[in-house]
């Protein structure tokens, strides 16, 4: 934004900020079978050594995942299976110690939290119609998915 000094205008560029994006682990993505990051934990089950942040930024890449990890349904409510296939899948790229089962299940819980609010801040509007909401869907979340999460947000017991 600049000021005119000749004038009385307040000028302000409309140039859109260059971001880098989500994070998407292709190495992780692209690792032998066989071939784990390991992860040490300390005695609360935190991964503590320097490949932590890899871990930590694969579960955030499968929390925003559909496939993985559905966005319309809160954490507590996600079947003990579906869990535990996303603790397998972890597990072939990681090697984890059981002790850091339960730290990685809340982890995953507060992810896909703040994934579904992030989603919400960003392409919900409730004063457009249940059409029109369902169809500004964004191209991360899934078609089926969506329209359950639209709906669902626009009970009344959700908008308290």
């Amino acid at each position: 934004m600049y000021i005119c000094t000749s004038c009385s205008l307040f000028v302000v560029r409309n140039v859109r900020k260059r971001v880098r994006g989500p994070t998407r682990m292709p190495k992780v993505w692209a690792q032998e079978k066989g071939d784990r990051i390991p992860i040490l934990v300390n005695e609360h089950g935190q991964p503590i050594n320097d490949k932590s942040s890899q871990l930590t930024h694969f579960m955030g890449t499968l929390s925003r995942s559909g496939k993985y990890c559905p966005i319309y349904k809160p954490w507590n409510k996600v079947k003990a299976a579906k869990k535990e296939a996303l603790l397998a899948l972890l597990k072939t790229k990681f090697d984890i110690p059981e002790a850091a089962k339960g730290w990685i299940l809340q982890s995953f819980g507060r992810k896909v939290k703040n994934w579904r609010a992030r989603v919400k801040e960003l392409y919900h509007d409730p004063s457009l119609s249940l059409k029109e909401q369902i169809s500004s869907r964004p191209k991360q979340v899934q078609k089926k998915q969506w329209k359950k999460l639209v709906k669902y947000w626009n009970k009344e017991k959700s908008k308290v």
